[in-house]
């Protein structure tokens, strides 16, 4: 009787050992699904991220090319023209020629922005010297004007300070 007491009071530890090991099991499990959803949203939400970043650079992507196409067909209609002008006056459509004539046109107005830029920007810089010429007259006087206060102030101070010796 002793040994079967003994021997459930030993059933009834391991129980409650064996229960405490379930709970275990069981919260570990728990986190360890949680841990796996939070990982998964996280994966789902980097892809998300990637596809809506490769959408964006397809997009900017489809703008250039739509934008060099554009300037593509802009030469070549440009190039029809005036190979369309040329059959006019009867004259002969050099291609190279008129590509070359093109560029040079394209380089003359860009040589022109410059030039005008550049002449806004001495207009500034001319500006700017005149306004730190009249400033630095401005401070020439104002010393001058200090200068003749300080020798004021020294004869008064000379003469004041005979009589105070006397």
């Amino acid at each position: 009787q002793a040994q079967l007491c003994r021997a459930m009071h030993s059933l009834g530890v391991m129980e409650s050992q064996l229960a405490l090991v379930k709970e275990n099991c069981s919260s570990l499990i728990r986190f360890m699904k949680e841990d796996l959803s939070h990982m998964v949203d996280d994966r789902t939400r980097r892809e998300i991220e990637l596809m809506n970043g490769l959408a964006k650079v397809d997009h900017e992507h489809r703008v250039l090319q739509d934008k060099m196409e554009s300037k593509i067909n802009e030469k070549e209609e440009l190039l029809e023209s005036v190979r369309e002008e040329y059959e006019e006056l009867g004259l002969v459509y050099d291609e190279e020629e008129v590509k070359a004539a093109l560029e040079v046109k394209y380089l003359l107005e860009q040589m022109e922005k410059i030039e005008t830029e550049k002449e806004r920007v001495e207009k500034e810089l001319l500006q700017a010297l005149l306004d730190r010429e009249r400033q630095i007259v401005a401070l020439k006087n104002e010393t001058e004007d200090l200068g003749v206060r300080l020798e004021t102030l020294q004869s008064n101070e000379t003469s004041d300070g005979g009589k105070s010796d006397g």
